[in-house]
């Protein structure tokens, strides 16, 4: 049976859940300016609203403009929580762009930094409290030809399957909370991310069975320009990255893959 792959480019979006909501919201969210959410319960079930204050643990509140009360859903019985799709518009106005251990990324204003904790005035959530633990990296943003500061990426994703060609459309690739998930034999996709001659390239990849695999870069959709391409790629145990013309073949072994591993970034 084929593994399951999942893949992230650029900085990497995970699951709200992969880490505790306070990491994201902290300890005070302007909630008149916190953004409109979708919200999936384990049964599939579906309701657009805004998170609440919570004083319960274990305890999401959610308010929707459907009911007049607002709900509280335990955290277990959550599926995933939906944001809405301001990415370009929060890296135009924004001074730095805030990466988290789990991967989210928050663009927004630096208000205070403390050894504990720090303050920032986060693009579509309002003034936002962050544990430093939780913290990455920070990225200053650089002025962009329209005179405004955006911060220094290329590209940041992918965000589901949007602007992703299936390649097989006898086995085709899926999304799951966001992340590109690849885990039929054959599966494979391809995506035009601006990739300029010079740049650095941070990717994670994800499996849940030992795989096969080829990550490849600077490609289009051609047979031949996958096989030419450079690109990360499995070989038996090995992770290797490899580079091949018509003429020449170069590889460089990364890393051994242990049966236990289930990752690389």
């Amino acid at each position: 049976m084929p593994a399951l792959i999942t893949f992230e480019l650029g900085i990497f979006p995970e699951s709200l859940f992969s880490h505790s909501l306070s990491a994201l919201y902290g300890e005070e969210v302007n909630q008149e300016n916190s953004p409109t959410l979708k919200l999936y319960l384990q049964n599939n079930d579906s309701l657009v609203g805004r998170v609440i204050d919570s004083d319960k643990p274990g305890i999401l509140r959610y308010k929707s403009p459907l009911f007049s009360t607002p709900f509280e859903f335990p955290i277990e019985g959550i599926q995933k929580l939906e944001f809405p799709d301001n990415e370009a518009q929060a890296k135009q106005d924004q001074d730095y762009s805030f990466e988290l251990s789990g991967g989210d990324v928050l663009f927004g204003k630096l208000v205070s930094l403390g050894l504990d904790e720090m303050e920032i005035e986060a693009s579509g959530f309002g003034r936002v409290h962050l544990q430093t633990s939780r913290l990455r990296r920070i990225a200053r943003g650089v002025l962009g030809p329209d005179g405004t500061r955006v911060p220094e990426l290329v590209y940041l994703g992918p965000n589901g399957l949007d602007n992703w060609d299936q390649l097989n459309e006898q086995a085709k690739a899926r999304e799951e909370n966001g992340t590109v998930v690849l885990d039929k034999q054959g599966a494979s996709v391809s995506s035009d991310v601006g990739l300029p001659l010079k740049a650095i390239i941070e990717c994670e990849l994800s499996w849940k069975a030992k795989s096969e695999f080829l990550f490849a870069f600077g490609v289009s959709k051609s047979d031949s320009s996958v096989k030419n391409a450079f690109g990360l790629e499995v070989w038996e145990k090995d992770l290797v990255a490899r580079r091949e013309t018509d003429t020449e073949a170069d590889v460089a072994s990364i890393t051994e893959l242990k049966p236990e591993d289930s990752s690389i970034h």
